[in-house]
């Protein structure tokens, strides 16, 4: 089987707000490092994507706050799954100041998981925000739900 590693979508997103062109690119390689990450398994490697007050919201978890704490929390994913594909497909990215969301869905291809529910659904919502840090732009909060 051949890893998949998709983060462009078809369309590109819907782009509101002041975004320069260099802006939409870290945003896109962010993207691409986050799908990387999950297809390697490298949660230290997602956990650098991130803010040092990250926010993790995925089905059948608690609340996850912080980089230390999202660490784990990825550790244990990966320890429990293998992510044979990661794709995204981004409708809507909106920037006010130093922050920006993005709405959208997701593809998870799984290799050794029979549970296809929760984090685990092959086909998913999310809501990413963004923070323009002094390192680039960084997840601030992650949210995801199952679309099925």
């Amino acid at each position: 089987m051949t890893t998949k590693q998709v983060c462009q979508p078809a369309e590109s997103p819907l782009w509101q707000g002041e975004f320069s062109e260099q802006d939409k690119h870290d945003i896109e390689q962010l993207r691409a490092g986050q799908a990387a990450a999950i297809v390697a398994g490298d949660a230290s490697a997602y956990a650098e994507l991130c803010s040092d007050d990250i926010q993790l919201l995925i089905p059948s978890k608690e609340l996850v706050s912080g980089k230390t704490a999202f660490l784990q929390v990825e550790q244990a994913l990966f320890r429990s799954a293998s992510f044979t594909g990661f794709e995204k497909q981004p409708a809507l990215v909106v920037r006010s100041g130093d922050l920006a969301y993005e709405v959208g869905v997701q593809q998870v291809q799984i290799k050794n998981q029979a549970d296809a529910a929760g984090v685990y659904a092959a086909r998913q919502k999310y809501t990413h925000i963004f923070r323009c840090t002094r390192q680039g732009w960084r997840f601030a909060v992650l949210m995801s739900n199952p679309n099925e």
